[in-house]
């Protein structure tokens, strides 16, 4: 249960990290740019700021949309400021202010953490703890005498009298 939860967190943040990034990129090689209009700008109380703007499509269409990122710069925007948008020619509702999403700096930094904890929470798991050891325990292997070179037989003659 523990190896789920500690390997299925990184390995989700790695997958919404990279789709992100797909998206991204999907939104620079495919995505048509048009200016915009700012209609409002929240920011939060953490780091992520609500972008509502509104655009016009080639053939008139007005479309509102909203974009929330985290600290991207939008608090100098005014409703009614201009704002470079780019969306998809075969999904218009889907768009995004220029330039916003994840870059690959970014994808790469979430990888390295994504990893990092992953090699973390494998290698905690596979780590067996060290049982303490009973002293008393019959398991523990017994000390032997190690053999000693026996003594020189007495000399012969009277002994001093300091060896009785």
């Amino acid at each position: 249960m523990l190896a789920v939860f500690f390997m299925g967190i990184p390995a989700l943040l790695l997958v919404v990290t990279w789709r992100r990034y797909a998206t991204t990129r999907r939104f620079i090689r495919e995505g048509v740019h048009v200016q915009g209009t700012v209609l409002s700008v929240t920011p939060y109380a953490s780091d992520n700021t609500e972008l509502r703007y509104t655009f016009c499509l080639p053939d008139g269409t007005e479309l509102h949309h909203e974009y929330s990122e985290t600290d991207e710069g939008w608090w100098d925007l005014r409703p009614g400021s201009p704002v470079d948008v780019t969306y998809l020619p075969e999904a218009p509702d889907q768009s995004r202010p220029a330039g916003a999403g994840v870059g690959l700096p970014e994808a790469l930094l979430s990888t390295f953490v994504a990893l990092v904890m992953m090699f973390i929470s494998v290698t905690t798991l596979l780590h067996k703890p060290q049982r303490a050891v009973d002293p008393r325990s019959p398991s523990l292997p017994q000390y032997k005498e190690q053999w000693k070179a026996p003594r020189a037989p007495p000399a012969k003659g009277p002994r001093p009298l300091g060896e009785y």
